[in-house]
């Protein structure tokens, strides 16, 4: 006969302290991860045109339309098309640049 566990707890997992939504969250719901190292190893600049493959909630495209200005060019993508137009939305918020999706 096999042994099994004992009986499993129902109660809840016990909460982090990330679980909750904090003061400094963004309306987007997410506050990108480690922009200041991305926009630095990307080196973007005025007049360039810049890819995110993984647009999400938009808050790198954000960062990075507002880098290449007026003049560049923002190149989106993302699975979910609803985050897709939503990471436009937000990129255009701050720039003039072309946002192409």
């Amino acid at each position: 006969m096999e042994d099994r566990p004992a009986s499993r707890s129902t109660d809840p997992a016990p909460a982090c302290e990330n679980d909750s939504v904090n003061e400094s969250t963004p309306e987007s719901g997410h506050a990108p991860v480690m922009l200041g190292p991305v926009l630095t190893s990307l080196a973007v600049h005025p007049g360039q045109t810049a890819m995110d493959c993984t647009a999400g909630r938009g808050g790198h495209a954000e960062a990075i339309a507002n880098r290449v200005g007026e003049s560049g060019r923002l190149i989106l993508c993302d699975l979910d098309p609803e985050n897709l137009e939503y990471a436009a939305q937000r990129a255009r918020k701050g720039s003039s640049c072309e946002i192409l999706t």
